[in-house]
Parts: structure tokens; C-alpha cells; sequence
């Protein structure tokens, strides 16, 4: 009898060993109320996510503790990402035409882009409503109808699609998407603001970045207008991209290429053409981003990791811009002009040696 109930006891200890150490595994998942974040950091930034975050305070928050990379410099930005309706499901790992991670439901898209402009992306496909958490010591401004933010070591904007209701309540910025439209959150790579300044006032159509992943071109987009850009081509040599949509003004589009690409020592020894046109060379980059003339111009700019080319498309339709060297301009015409040109030279030389 004593033997039984030893056994029993020990049974009883042993079921009850299990139920503890399966509720430290639950409460590893969902203790203290908070779902299971996935820590994940690449070249530009460090953030959590959680493929089934739970509801608090009316929002689900699927992203926590972004932080953005500044020169080796760890900038916190946002404590947490609240979506009011979201569902619970998978975050794909770089998908097509994202450098990152993004997540799609039935209410809602939401992207990371792990590029130099670490920038987060959401549309909604109901309406919807976005919380941003600001991290301490940052803050919130309105300039104008841009909404930005920023403390001492970084600066960012949000740039809206659509309808877009935005407050600032104390450290949250808050956000009402009515459905098919897109809330875009951009921050500065440093503090020249020149391309975000224009980003924040709307003279931006789209941002990409070429880079390679092995041999394989790896591509990233964000559009601030209704405007799709892809790669078609990229070499050391030349670069092309499909350019579509309908625009009512002209825009620019920044093209980030990195050093696998364009192995040109400068930015004179590069030139642009728009279908079977020579774009021309603008001012300066600033001025190409804020151009609204009627002609295509271009800037380019060499940088530490490749170069950054600035066109400014005044007229939109499906195109095929192409980035190559400048002295491809020669082509056959321009070789026929150059010969008829130095044949011309050469006549006049040799009239001026007879009759001397």
C-alpha cells in the first residue's frame, strides 16, 4: 500500500513537472501577455516581428523595437507598429520585388524594406487604422502637409496615399487608411535631405535599389504615386528599367545603383537615355529632383557604393529607361557625324598646306 502510493505520488510529481514545463514554454510564447517577437537585423536596421501578435489597447502589433543603422550608430525609432485589423499568418522573407520581409491579409499589406532607406510600408484592403510608438526621445512635427520625425541622430517622413487621416497623441502617431490606401514611412540615410525633402513635398514618383545577391539581380521598389519600376538589365556596362504608369505632372524616380553594377569611375563617364531619346544633364541634383519643365533630365552622383541617378520624367507611359556609359552616345549616327565632321577638318588642313 505504501508502495502504491509512492508510485502515485511520483506519478503526481512527474504530471506535474509536465504541466509546468509546458506552461514555461506557453508562457515563452504569450507570457505577460505578449506574443513571441522574432529578432531579425540586416546592414541598415534591426527589428522584431511576431506572426500572431495579440490585441492590446484595440491594435495588434506585429513590429517592435526598430531601429535604424546610422553610421555604425544604433538609432532606436519606434517602441512598436499597432495594426487595429490584422491577421494573424506567415511574414514572407524577401519576396518578389522587396528586399526584407512583408506580410499580406485580408485587411491589410505591411513591409519592411531592408535597404539603405529602411523604409516600412502599409496599405490597407479595409479600412484600417496604424499606430506608430515613438521610441524615447524622439518626436513629431507637421511641416507643411509633410508629417516628420526625428531626434538628434535621425530624421524620416511619412508620405501618404490616398485619404489619409494623421495625428500626432503625445509619443503615438496615428493613422486612419481607408481602404486601397498606403501609408509609407521613409527615413533620411543622413542628414543631406536633399532626395527626402523631395520625397516629403511629393516630387518623387518611385525610389529602387539594385543590387546582386550572387548572379542574380535583386531589385527593390517603393512608390510614392501610382508609377511600377523594374529591372530589365543590369551589368558592369548598362543598366535598364521599365518605367509605367499615368501621371498628370511630371515626377522624378531615384535609382540607387550599387558597385556590381555602372564600373564606371565617375559620374561624367555615365549617361541616361529615355526610350530612343538622350536625356539631358540637369543643374544639379536637387534642382533635376524639383524640375517641372516639360523636358526629361537627369543627375547623376557618384557615392561610396556605387551611384545614385536622379531623371525627371515630365510625361509617364510604359518606358525603358537606360544607364550606360556616356560614350555610347557615338552610336552609328554619331560615328558617321564624327567621321564626316574630322573629314571636314581634314580637307580644310590640306587646302591650307597647298596653298601655304
Amino acid at each position: 500500500m505504501v508502495i502504491m502510493r509512492t508510485r502515485r505520488l511520483a506519478l503526481g510529481c512527474v504530471i506535474a513537472a509536465a504541466i509546468f514545463s509546458f506552461a514555461l514554454v506557453l508562457s515563452g510564447l504569450f507570457g505577460n501577455g505578449l506574443a513571441q517577437y522574432i529578432p531579425r537585423d540586416n546592414d541598415y536596421s534591426t527589428y522584431e516581428y511576431s506572426v500572431n501578435p495579440i490585441l492590446e489597447n484595440n491594435y495588434y502589433y506585429p513590429l517592435a523595437n526598430y531601429v535604424v543603422d546610422r553610421n555604425g550608430n544604433l538609432v532606436s525609432v519606434f517602441e512598436r507598429i499597432g495594426v487595429a485589423e490584422f491577421e494573424s499568418g506567415v511574414f514572407d522573407d524577401n519576396p518578389t520585388g522587396i528586399i526584407g520581409i512583408s506580410h499580406e491579409d485580408s485587411f491589410c499589406n505591411l513591409a519592411v524594406h531592408e535597404t539603405l532607406t529602411t523604409i516600412v510600408e502599409f496599405q490597407a484592403n479595409q479600412d484600417n487604422s496604424l499606430m506608430f510608438e515613438l521610441s524615447a526621445g524622439t518626436g513629431a512635427i507637421w511641416s507643411g502637409d509633410a508629417l516628420n520625425i526625428g531626434n538628434e541622430d535621425m530624421s524620416g517622413v511619412f508620405v501618404f496615399q490616398g485619404e489619409v487621416a494623421a495625428s500626432i497623441n503625445g509619443d503615438n502617431v496615428i493613422f486612419d487608411v481607408p481602404a486601397d490606401a498606403r501609408v509609407i514611412f521613409r527615413a533620411d540615410p543622413s542628414w543631406d535631405k536633399t532626395v527626402g525633402s523631395a520625397v516629403a513635398g511629393g516630387r518623387v514618383a518611385t525610389e529602387m535599389y539594385l543590387t546582386a545577391v550572387g548572379d542574380i539581380v535583386a531589385e527593390d521598389a517603393v512608390a510614392f504615386d501610382d508609377v511600377e519600376i523594374y529591372a530589365l538589365t543590369a551589368s558592369d556596362r548598362e543598366v535598364e528599367v521599365i518605367v509605367s504608369g499615368e501621371l498628370s505632372t511630371g515626377k522624378a524616380i531615384v535609382i540607387h545603383v550599387d558597385d556590381n553594377y555602372l564600373d564606371y569611375d565617375s559620374a561624367e563617364d555615365i549617361a541616361v537615355q529615355l526610350d530612343d531619346r538622350k536625356v539631358k544633364l540637369g543643374k544639379g541634383m536637387s534642382e533635376t529632383l524639383w524640375e517641372t519643365g516639360e523636358k526629361a533630365r537627369y543627375f547623376a552622383e557618384k557615392t561610396a557604393n556605387g551611384f545614385d541617378v536622379i531623371v525627371y520624367i515630365p510625361q509617364y507611359s510604359d518606358q525603358v529607361l537606360t544607364i550606360g556609359s556616356a560614350e555610347r552616345e557615338l552610336g552609328i549616327d554619331g560615328l558617321a557625324t564624327l567621321l564626316a565632321a574630322i573629314g571636314i577638318v581634314g580637307v580644310a588642313v590640306l587646302a591650307l598646306i597647298r596653298k601655304d
